[in-house]
């Protein structure tokens, strides 16, 4: 069997060496010369899986280490009877902790007030963690999700209106171009009318739910932090320069989040071609946990956070060299997760707490 991946998939080369000729391409560049004889094909959100790259091969299943399937034609893989598969949830957790870095650097900067009002628009994997998690640390928010909210009872989810009382505004929505809710361009110049001309916009889903000449445009004093934008890996520099914070697409970067779409992808391939696992060298290859010390209450929080992921380092980074935006996400380092960082708290701190945010006690 040739399998044909995506040489940014983390592990592929530990996992599947032993299931068949494994070949690695870059992502962007991948095209139907590079599935010549290949029989499975592994991506990542850079590659358009479709007629055009499929229909002169002999691909009999495909596989995306990604939650998003935007990049994937379905309805032709369905016609072709080509099974797929996706990782749906494997990032959110570093999504989430993207936005809690950015929340708490905010707060810690004093842009916003100490309890921010959050709104949370998309209430899927990633939207309904961050509800969690901001209900454990007692921050209030709001869920905006129109098509969950007419076929669900969900607790949280209300309407678009209560936006407008929002500091700040996270973006965790599917790309949609059609049906009664698409999200395509959903950021215009209305959606931003409505809003606290003064809020904080975070979007990390994509870049293409943001009408970007109408954010340009706007006399309303919003702050934009952002992760994704139109023409990728080539954003406009005016949107980049109307960013207060930017990053290369890599909220969803965490180690452990890519581990885990990778890991995801190994166990769906075994299972369609009924195989077992093989022997893979994965010691060594996780994050090793870090220590963490205990600070002065106040800033105990937002410390552990930020050593966790500290948004900063990477707008920093990417600031510098924004033509550089695939080299960056290509030579990615290790990145914690909460559940990396072991705390060592004072014997009167409620360990039960952290443990529910998701990191370990020393």
């Amino acid at each position: 069997m040739k399998i044909v991946y995506d040489q940014n998939i983390p592990l592929a080369q530990e996992l599947f060496h032993n299931l068949g000729q494994i070949v690695g391409v870059d992502g962007r560049s991948l095209n139907s010369n590079s599935l010549k004889n290949a029989d499975v094909l592994l991506v990542r959100s850079v590659t358009t899986v479709n007629a055009d790259l499929l229909k002169e091969t002999n691909v009999k299943w495909v596989g995306s280490a990604t939650a998003g399937i935007n990049h994937v034609d379905t309805k032709y893989l369905n016609s072709k009877k080509i099974p797929f598969f996706n990782a749906p949830g494997s990032n959110a957790q570093s999504v989430v902790e993207y936005v809690l870095s950015a929340i708490f650097h905010l707060k810690n900067q004093g842009a916003i007030k100490e309890q921010p009002k959050v709104g949370i628009v998309g209430f899927g994997n990633v939207g309904s963690r961050l509800a969690r998690i901001l209900k454990q640390l007692e921050i209030p928010f709001v869920a905006v999700d129109p098509p969950r909210k007419e076929t669900t009872q969900e607790e949280f989810l209300e309407g678009p209106e209560v936006l407008k009382s929002c500091d700040i505004i996270s973006f965790h929505v599917p790309f949609t171009q059609t049906g009664k809710h698409p999200t395509h361009n959903m950021i215009d110049s209305s959606f931003l009318e409505a809003l606290n001309s003064d809020a904080v916009l975070i979007n990390t889903c994509r870049g293409e739910i943001l009408k970007e000449d109408d954010l340009l445009n706007s006399t309303q004093n919003f702050t934009l932090i952002s992760d994704v934008f139109w023409d990728e890996p080539f954003p406009s520099k005016q949107i980049l320069d109307r960013c207060l914070w930017k990053t290369p697409h890599i909220a969803g970067y965490a180690t452990q989040a890519k581990i885990n779409g990778t890991l995801a992808l190994y166990e769906a391939f075994l299972n369609h071609f009924s195989l077992y696992p093989s022997q893979s060298q994965l010691v060594g290859v996780l994050p090793k946990e870090i220590d963490l010390n205990p600070v002065e209450p106040k800033n105990r929080l937002h410390t552990a956070i930020q050593a966790s992921y500290n948004i900063l380092e990477d707008h920093q980074r990417f600031a510098l060299n924004p033509e550089q935006f695939d080299s960056i996400r290509k030579n990615y380092g290790i990145r914690h997760q909460f559940q990396n960082c072991r705390l060592l708290l004072p014997r009167e701190e409620n360990e039960t707490w952290w443990k529910e945010l998701g990191f370990q006690i020393g």
